[in-house]
Order: C-alpha cells, then structure tokens, then sequence
C-alpha cells in the first residue's frame, strides 16, 4: 500500500481489481472453451470425411494396392506375361478371343504374325487388375501370337486354321444285279448320263 494511502480505500480498490480480473477470466475461459469444441468438431468432421474417401478408394486394391505390399508388388513385376486364347484350330474365316494378364502393369505389346511374316505389334491398355481381352479374326492362314510388357513376355501360341473340305478325285462304279449277268464296270467321271443295260429275255 503507498504511503499516506487509505487503507480502507486500499482495500476496497483491491478487491475491485479482482473482481475485474476474475470476470476477464471467466468471459475469455468461455471464448476460449467455445473455439475449442468448434475446433474439435471441425476436425472429427474433417476426419470422418477423410475416413470415407479412403476407404471408398479401396486402397487395397488395383494398383494402390502396390503401396501397402510392396515385396508382393515386387514379386508380381517378375510374374511372367500370361496369354491364353479360346481356341487353338479354327475354321477359316473364324476369329479367336485372345486373354491377356500381367501383374503390376498398366500397359502390354499384342504380337501377331501369319507363317513367314515378320511380327506386328499392337499397344494394349491394361485395366485395374493388369487384364485385357482382344479379339482377332477373321483368320485366313495359321496364326502365331504373343505378348509382352517391359522386360517380361509371354509364350509363343499357334493358332491353326483348317482348311475346309475338297473333293480332290471321284470314282464310279456300276453294280449290276445278278440277273443280269453282267460284271461290275468303272464309270467315267463327268459324264452327262450313265447307260442302263437292259435285262435279258429268258
């Protein structure tokens, strides 16, 4: 207290002070306790909404699916080109469906060439899973395809083509009945009409 003060005034000034103090306190407590829980909802909100954006990505699968396992990513990208096709042998004129699977890829090399051709490469967009399905056809001669991705390739497939059915030669020969005596006789090809002997009288 200064000197020549009052003490009652002292006092009383005192206590004034911290009721002002003690009100301050209690109003910037409130503020500070609002923009707390506005915080806090803010970022549970923020959070959840993250939460379902992660999982409606599905990062366990398709390629982001690379990040989480990356010794099983690693493992895939030495997993060789894998292509199957429908059929092996077809009818000229045909077509075959060609399947073609590569692990922890986005993009492959459709090869194709007939009996003595050089091959001809054809780009091939991969899906999610590092799968693709190509027709090709109509096919006129045996076909040779393969695929690759990278520094990987697939097996070399044959698809053979049949050749349809001809009539290369033709050979008649005439039958007669018993009655009439007659032995077997080889027919002429290409001929307009085939003479009938007729029956012997008894």
């Amino acid at each position: 207290m200064p000197e020549g003060a009052s003490a009652e005034l002292w006092t009383l000034a005192d206590g004034r002070a911290v009721a002002v103090v003690d009100g301050a306190a209690l109003a910037v407590g409130r503020l500070l306790a609002r923009g707390t829980r506005t915080s806090l909802v803010a970022a549970a909100g923020a959070a959840a909404l993250g939460a379902l954006l992660f999982v409606a990505m599905a990062p366990g699968a398709g390629r982001a699916a690379a990040f989480w396992h990356p010794f099983r990513t690693l493992a895939d990208t030495r997993t060789p080109v894998r292509l199957v096709v429908d059929k092996r042998t077809v009818r000229r004129g045909d077509s075959v469906t060609v399947t073609i699977d590569v692990r922890a890829a986005t993009r492959a090399t459709l090869w194709t060439r007939g009996p003595g051709e050089p091959w001809r490469a054809a780009p091939v967009t991969l899906d999610a899973l590092g799968h693709a399905v190509r027709r090709l056809g109509p096919l006129q001669a045996d076909l040779y395809v393969r695929a690759s991705s990278g520094g990987r390739r697939s097996a070399d497939v044959v698809v053979a083509v049949t050749l349809p059915a001809f009539v290369a030669g033709l050979a008649l020969t005439a039958r007669y009945p018993s009655y009439l005596g007659r032995a077997d006789e080889p027919l002429a090809p290409g001929a307009d009409t085939i003479p009938i002997p007729k029956a012997r009288s008894s």
